[in-house]
């Protein structure tokens, strides 16, 4: 299959590469389907590409790249559309959406990470009931800034 993008031009990806967002994500409900890409290089940012909106791109990194001991807050509902029961949550990805400013520096989300499961290709945005992290948690040590996505 292929896809054109707006940062990465036209990208080839196997049906299965898929990711389905039975909800979206909050402000952009009506999209429900990403490919989480991992180019070479770039590790361990990640891209989350739609689908369904050419220009639509977040610039992602593992949770844990920015609080080493996070721990995964993930509703019932959300574990439901995920298809997975609380027993598997070990098996979730969870990925902050970065905010990169030209001033501020880059920012994490750790309120609301993005969660995949990657036994149903299934995600959902995760946002907790509490207030233990940051939806701005600033990157001490971003490193070199990403031009794609930004």
């Amino acid at each position: 299959m292929k896809t054109q993008t707006k940062f990465f031009g036209e990208l080839e990806y196997a049906a299965e590469d898929g990711l389905t967002f039975p909800a979206g994500l909050p402000g952009f409900e009506q999209l429900e389907n990403w490919l989480l890409l991992r180019p070479e290089g770039w590790e361990p940012l990640g891209f989350l590409q739609s689908l369904e909106e050419t220009e639509t791109c977040f610039v992602v990194l593992p949770v844990e790249s920015v609080e080493r001991d996070y721990e995964l807050a993930v509703m019932e509902e959300d574990l439901a559309r995920l298809g997975y029961a609380l027993a598997e949550r070990a098996e979730l990805s969870s990925w902050a959406i970065l905010t990169i400013g030209e001033k501020a520096g880059a920012t994490a989300n750790l309120a609301a990470p993005v969660v995949i499961a990657p036994a149903t290709r299934r995600g959902v945005q995760a946002v907790r009931d509490d207030r233990r992290y940051s939806a701005v948690q600033v990157l001490e040590n971003p490193g070199a800034r990403p031009e794609a996505c930004s």
